[in-house]
């Protein structure tokens, strides 16, 4: 019985972060200004220039708008 209760707790948890994070999309592309898109956990970080950045930067505001 202990190993069914975890189970379902783990698959409420689990429907749960789904239902949270397509709702959160849902909003965050209805009220942002365009701009990249972002990974789910690490955001933009990947994004994120290592050298020069205010180049990278320039480039960003060119194609999205500032």
């Amino acid at each position: 019985m202990e190993a069914t209760s975890q189970n379902a707790a783990l698959a409420a948890v689990v429907l749960g972060g789904v239902v949270l994070y397509s709702g959160l999309g849902f909003l965050r592309k209805s009220r942002l200004p365009p701009g990249p898109t972002p990974l789910p956990i690490i955001g933009n970080a990947h994004q994120m220039p290592t050298g020069n950045p205010w180049l990278a930067f320039s480039e960003m505001g060119k194609k999205y708008g500032e």
